[in-house]
């Protein structure tokens, strides 16, 4: 006696290699053939490695110098740091590139929102990626757009500005 599962995946199997019948009401189509591929372009040929394309380079000014800022704080718990600039705050998330540490001077398109490039010219002139949370002139609103869950946001707000 055969085992009922053997049976059901054995119909399964002759199922799915068996050609379809054709309907009473509908001529047969044949199947063309597969086209040999030519010579590199197979399946098995190694494709070149693909990448994501970089940040867009946001530092162009218009012809202006790139702004400057200083990093007044980080929290390497949530990855998000603040700068100030002679304009204002900037809370950033930070994404790839060299950590910053506090007093590092970050240069770059530092306004406006999204991803963006920025140079770390405390250390070595690194270029770093982040992402443009928030920008202020109030250091208060900024502060208040610190996520909850970084460990350390309290010692921002708690800071007096600079």
């Amino acid at each position: 006696m055969h085992h009922p599962l053997r049976v059901l995946l054995l119909l399964c199997a002759f199922a799915l290699t068996a050609p379809l019948p054709a309907l009473a009401d509908e001529p047969a189509v044949a199947v063309p053939a597969p086209t040999p591929t030519p010579a590199g372009t197979g399946p098995d040929v190694a494709k070149p490695e693909v990448t994501a394309p970089a940040p867009e380079n946001n530092n162009a000014t218009g012809g202006k110098p790139p702004e400057q800022a200083t990093t007044l704080w980080r929290d390497r718990s949530c990855n998000f740091f603040v700068v100030k600039s002679s304009w204002g705050y900037t809370l950033y998330e930070y994404l790839w590139g060299p950590w910053p540490s506090e007093g590092d001077v970050i240069e770059g398109r530092l306004d406006g929102f999204g991803t963006r490039a920025v140079t770390n010219r405390t250390v070595e002139s690194k270029q770093m990626t982040v992402y443009s949370e928030v920008n202020s002139t109030s250091r208060k609103y900024v502060a208040g757009k610190i996520p909850g869950f970084c460990k350390h946001r309290k010692e921002f707000i708690a800071e007096p500005a600079q």
